[in-house]
């Protein structure tokens, strides 16, 4: 046997090893909230923009392949929480879809399950193009953490994934699955972490 034969096993074995720690590599970067630094001259603001890409579960009619997106933008700020301290404030936060919402009196009807759980419904306010529905400051802490409110640390455990349902203007639901990861850097940067004394 020569020698191009006997090491060709290996070489299989090799390229596979490479091929699958590539494509977990990717899923574990499309599931990491991505921090970008912003200004706002205008303004004269500061803020930090936060973006989390998830999958259609149920696409838009017409998809162009962009994924749909959870984008925060939230600002440095210190103040005192129920005996702990926040590090950061929530500025806006919105679902970006590829499609053109139905919207009335510029509401969005959502629909989510956090974790599996059970289905809860809640408008949002509709962006001026239709392509985005804007969420709060509850809205988001309730995405992150199961309830309404900034989050003690250290109590109890952050959701892990989010499926929202949004109507899409003349079709039919667009469903979307975000697995939502470690919320720490996020929640802390907009707000929600109480850190205690």
């Amino acid at each position: 046997m020569n020698t191009v034969a006997k090491t060709w096993p290996v070489v299989l074995v090799l390229a596979s090893f490479v091929v699958v720690n590539y494509s977990t590599a990717q899923q574990a970067n499309q599931s990491a909230w991505h921090r970008e630094e912003k200004s706002d001259p205008l303004r004269k603001l500061n803020y930090s923009q936060f973006t989390l890409a998830g999958t259609y579960l149920v696409p838009p009619k017409h998809a162009s392949g962009t994924p749909p997106l959870l984008v925060l933008r939230c600002e440095a700020s210190s103040r005192k929480y129920n005996g702990g301290t926040l590090n950061g404030k929530f500025l806006t936060g919105y679902l970006a879809v590829d499609g053109v919402l139905d919207f009335r009196s510029g509401r969005v009807p959502v629909q989510f399950r956090l974790d599996d759980g059970k289905l809860q419904n809640i408008d949002w306010a509709s962006s001026t193009d239709g392509a985005g529905a804007f969420f709060t400051f509850a809205d988001f802490a309730n995405l992150l953490y199961g309830h309404m409110l900034p989050h003690k640390e250290n109590t109890s455990p952050p959701v892990r994934k989010l499926i929202l349902g949004v109507p899409e203007y003349l079709g039919s639901d667009i469903e979307v699955q975000f697995d939502m990861p470690e919320p720490n850097d996020v929640a802390d940067s907009c707000g929600v972490l109480v850190h205690k004394k």
